[in-house]
């Protein structure tokens, strides 16, 4: 869901935020650069404190916290019932992470996302341990449980890590091995490079929520358009708008990465090129992203061959083959919008078509699904990397029946 209050503060973890314009979103990248807090400390620094999500002893389990450090129970400051940001954490999980943070140790709410990074500092990642619902007959480890046996296996560490805290949370606590990149620094080298390349770019959107940045920039590029699309009609495609863009996500809590990927909008269909990608950890840097992006003109040009490749492969039976994609693979595309897309190839195609037009249905089904369900970041995300490595598909044996996928 799409909140349209103020970025400096999104209201839940779940909340989103679209940018207005491109301005916006530069105040955001300055706004996340000054009040991101990053504390760098050893895990054996660390400990769990948790709350039992029970109205009537929260109050008194808010108070007389301690930190555990070498043995010792270290005094931490009573937590604030009225932070809206603890009273979420409470109803949400009820863990906070005592961290080291200004001469003191301060318990501080995390977010339901980062429970998988803490648990990962803790070197006890596990079924009983992930679980925060009952599932089947199997019951959820209480919470308080779950503090003491994280502090006590934080004890055992004494690695390096890094935590993130942001709008009043910890959204993330990395290893030793994670790398902090900087999102201004990155998006404004790629915005450089877009100048050099194609001058005529523009910004075109961008979201944010706890997990996710996300820019898009429209190339404007006509010539290299119309060549494409011109190129695809030739090979008895109908394609009437054909457009490329270059979209920027990138992630410094979960998957803690950057990518800058290749979009077509071809028609209806929204296509997704994988394009480029570069974890936060080992020896990334800005620079090292900087070097990457020379390699941007190549993925371009290696998209346009595979997309004219599609075009020149001809495809006997287009909903047959189409609905062989969909079967195998049943649990990326949504039932009903797959129906409707089939219904609307057995009139569109009679005659047969092109692996491109087989392709152009598999996105836009998916192009569909994520419009009408108004899906969250993730789920587009993942939605659109699963469509992406479905390019590679032997359309033409699919058709011919040459793969057994039985």
């Amino acid at each position: 869901m799409i909140t349209q209050k103020n970025y400096e503060n999104l209201p839940t973890d779940e909340s989103e935020y679209l940018f207005c314009n491109h301005e916006e979103l530069q105040k955001y990248l300055g706004f996340r650069k000054e009040n991101d807090i990053l504390i760098s400390c050893s895990i054996n620094e660390l400990s769990c404190y948790g709350i039992e999500n029970l109205p009537l002893f929260i109050e008194e389990q808010a108070s007389n916290i301690t930190a555990s450090r070498e043995g010792f129970k270290m005094p931490c400051e009573a937590l604030d019932l009225e932070n809206g940001k603890i009273q979420e954490c409470i109803n949400d999980i009820g863990l906070f992470l005592i961290v080291p943070h200004e001469n003191k140790y301060e318990p501080m709410p995390i977010s339901v996302h980062s429970y998988a990074s803490i648990l990962g500092r803790a070197d006890d990642y596990s079924n009983l341990m992930a679980r925060l619902e009952p599932k089947s007959a199997k019951k959820v480890l209480p919470i308080t449980e779950k503090a003491v046996r994280i502090t006590r296996d934080f004890e055992l560490n004494s690695e390096n890590c890094l935590i993130l805290v942001r709008d009043g949370k910890v959204r993330a606590a990395h290893s030793r091995v994670f790398c902090w990149l900087d999102n201004e620094v990155l998006i404004r080298e790629l915005e450089n490079y877009l100048e050099a390349e194609h001058p005529d770019y523009t910004w075109v959107s961008g979201i944010v929520n706890e997990n996710f940045l996300t820019s898009e920039y429209k190339l404007n590029n006509t010539l290299m358009e119309e060549s494409l699309r011109y190129q695809l009609n030739e090979n008895g495609a109908d394609v009437h708008e054909l457009s490329t863009s270059v979209q920027f996500i990138t992630s410094d809590t979960g998957d803690s990465a950057v990518w800058v990927n290749l979009v077509y909008k071809i028609d209806s269909a929204r296509v997704v090129i994988k394009g480029i990608n570069m974890e936060h950890k080992g020896e990334a840097s800005e620079e090292k992203f900087i070097e990457s992006l020379k390699s941007f003109a190549k993925v371009l040009e290696e998209s346009e061959e595979k997309i004219e490749e599609l075009g020149n492969t001809d495809i006997k039976n287009i909903p047959e083959t189409y609905k062989k994609i969909i079967s195998k693979y049943s649990t990326v595309f949504p039932e009903k919008v797959s129906k409707e897309v089939y219904e609307e190839l057995l009139i569109n195609f009679p005659n047969g078509g092109t692996a491109m037009d087989v392709f152009l249905a598999l996105n836009d089904t998916i192009t569909r699904h994520l419009k009408s369900s108004n899906a969250s970041i993730e789920r587009t995300l993942l939605m659109t990397d699963q469509i992406a490595k479905l390019i590679n598909l032997p359309f033409e044996k699919i058709d011919n029946e040459l793969v057994d996928w039985k």
